[in-house]
């Protein structure tokens, strides 16, 4: 019984941690602005004062709140959010992403990924060689189907983090996955069209199952370097199509 009133729980403040975080990160609510007083939020989520605390505890472990006495729960600057976390990256929309922040989704990509890609290569056992593979045989497998082949691409850097037997690179491959997922989202379609990402990933999984260190680190920063491109081409046309 307590087990239901807690999932309960959980759900009626996840709900005010959604909306709250997705108009703090879209910027519905302004850097620096205040959030409404707390009898306001109560009467309009409809919850208690425990409940509303603790959403906005929660918002405030993500980065995205501060609260002080005698002035009110206050948004932080952007550099103090969590942009790493799950679910502030999923509450990015379209319009959140700027040029700037873009380039540095690719910069923070460039500095770690060939590294662990090169190590993947140094490291992988028979089974992370098998895993990868099979990644790349998914991704050929679903040319017609985006969704699948996203999924497949997915598996084939969630695999390659795993290959390194690095737990912190596994960490931060954690974000990359929240950073590729985003990506999709954005363009309904993964970064880069089939082919190209199919041969370039294929010559991934060689450099890693050949041992080839240097090969493998420049074969993921390709990766990464046409991703941005491609970013940028979707980036550059929604734009063009907004102000039309």
């Amino acid at each position: 019984m307590r087990r239901d009133a807690d999932r309960g729980l959980r759900g009626m403040h996840g709900h005010i941690v959604e909306q709250l975080g997705r108009s703090i990160v879209n910027g519905e609510i302004a850097v620096g602005e205040v959030l409404p007083p707390e009898a306001e939020m109560l009467e309009r989520f409809a919850v208690s004062r425990t409940v509303l605390r603790e959403a906005l505890r929660v918002l405030g472990s993500k980065g995205l709140v501060e609260s002080r006495q005698k002035v009110g729960t206050r948004v932080r600057n952007v550099a103090a959010w969590s942009l790493l976390d799950p679910d502030v990256m999923s509450w990015l929309e379209t319009r959140s992403l700027t040029p700037e922040l873009r380039d540095r989704l690719l910069e923070f990509r460039r500095i770690f990924e060939p590294a662990a890609a090169a190590l993947a290569a140094q490291r992988a056992t028979p089974a992370d060689r098998a895993a990868l593979a099979a990644a790349v045989a998914g991704m050929k497998a679903a040319i017609n189907d985006p969704a699948a082949y996203f999924n497949a691409d997915l598996a084939f850097h969630k695999h390659l983090f795993a290959a390194t037997g690095n737990p912190f690179l596994v960490s931060l491959g954690h974000a990359v996955l929240g950073l590729l997922s985003f990506a999709f989202k954005l363009q309904q379609h993964p970064l880069i069209t089939w082919k190209i990402g199919l041969k370039m990933h294929t010559a991934l999984l060689f450099a890693i199952q050949t041992g080839d260190a240097a090969a493998a680190g420049a074969a993921m920063l390709d990766i990464i370097n046409r991703a941005g491109a491609e970013l940028d081409e979707f980036m550059h046309a929604a734009g063009a199509q907004t102000d039309q």
